[in-house]
């Protein structure tokens, strides 16, 4: 009976902290038990919207990555096609060197011409 007296009156002291305690653990297992169900306490209708809305960030992706290729190819196929212009040009441009080679004024002449269109 003594330790009834005991507890009764520390009870009375502390009624606070017990009361605080019970509070956190109910507010804790409320959470748990919200979060153990798998957010089911959410919209339906705002799941269906985020799955959409993954599926269609995903596709983008795919598009995205599927452009990046095709812009590379194009690309290689452009500095390849760019490289060979080039080397035509200088061809012809050796053979045009090598037919006025024989008069300097025409030669500086061209020389210059092809000069400024190099330069645009």
């Amino acid at each position: 009976m003594a330790s009834l007296v005991l507890a009764w009156g520390w009870l009375k002291r502390n009624w606070k902290t017990v009361l605080l305690g019970v509070f956190t653990l109910g507010i804790g297992l409320l959470v748990g038990k919200a979060f153990k169900k798998g957010m089911d306490f959410l919209d339906p209708e705002l799941a269906e919207a985020e799955k959409a809305q993954r599926v269609a960030q995903e596709l983008e992706d795919a598009e995205r990555v599927k452009a990046a290729k095709k812009r590379a190819e194009l690309l290689i196929e452009l500095e390849v096609e760019h490289k060979d212009l080039l080397k035509q040009l200088t061809d012809e441009q050796r053979s045009r060197v090598e037919v006025l080679k024989d008069n300097p004024d025409e030669l500086n002449a061209y020389l210059l011409s092809v000069g400024k269109e190099i330069r645009g």
